[in-house]
């Protein structure tokens, strides 16, 4: 999800907010950690304070036990976030 809320923020301009289950607890909602992902990913400052509430985020829908509302339960797989942060790496036609 979160690849993918890069990759979005960077090629649609102005997308619509993502719509995911609702949060359980204490959590930020998820699609709101996500959306300000793709903003600040598009944008050209430091994208690490939004990649840091979308962990957040994630390890609370997990520890809160809303990932039963999602196809994949519990933590990311291996090789989850390094391939996110290939993404992440890749330079927005913003930037270049």
């Amino acid at each position: 999800m979160p690849a993918f809320a890069v990759v979005r923020g960077r090629c649609c301009a102005a997308p619509p907010p993502l719509k995911l289950p609702p949060a359980i607890g204490n959590c930020k909602p998820l699609e709101q950690a996500l959306d300000e992902l793709g903003v600040a990913a598009a944008g050209p400052g430091d994208a690490e304070p939004a990649v840091v509430a979308v962990r957040k985020a994630i390890q609370c829908v997990i520890r809160s036990g809303g990932d039963v509302n999602y196809t994949y339960k519990g933590r990311p797989p291996e090789g989850a976030e390094s391939a996110f942060r290939k993404t992440l790496a890749r330079t927005p036609p913003s930037k270049r």
